[in-house]
């Protein structure tokens, strides 16, 4: 009867482990299939076009990742440089105060041109101060 005893309370410990295990792996499912309501990711594209002229170029905002939203491109020339940084900013304060707003307060990731080199250095500075002012101003906000 005791040997009986020891085997159920093992069994019942076995078992225990095993809901706890399908637990966590329910809920790291439920967080992988969900991951774009925890953590939102912003990708800043810059570039110019080589075969066109250097001063015209275009910066494109994705946000919104499984399901990537694309934003209109902002066009980018000499005498609209301020105008267009500033509707840059705009449009990314419109997504962070979004994530922020969120019940779980969703962290924002800004990133600029992963993996693509066609930006001039002028734009890379403006893109990074703005990303910089904005990871001061909201608490929510990463640069990666």
């Amino acid at each position: 009867l005791e040997e009986a005893e020891d085997r159920y309370e093992l069994a019942d410990s076995m078992i225990k482990a095993f809901e706890a295990r399908t637990e966590a792996y329910e809920k790291h499912m439920e967080a992988y299939d969900n991951f774009d309501t925890y953590v939102s990711f912003v990708d800043v594209v810059a570039y110019y076009d080589s075969s066109a002229r250097i001063t015209d170029r275009t910066i494109l905002i994705y946000a919104g990742y499984p399901d990537r939203y694309e934003f209109p491109g902002i066009n980018v020339n000499a005498g609209n440089e301020e105008d267009a940084y500033a509707d840059l900013t705009s449009a990314l304060k419109a997504v962070i105060e979004e994530a922020a707003g969120k019940d779980t307060h969703v962290p924002v990731i800004l990133s600029l041109n992963s993996g693509d080199d066609k930006i001039l250095y002028r734009d890379e500075v403006a893109i990074t101060n703005i990303f910089n002012m904005l990871a001061v101003s909201y608490d929510n906000v990463f640069i990666r």
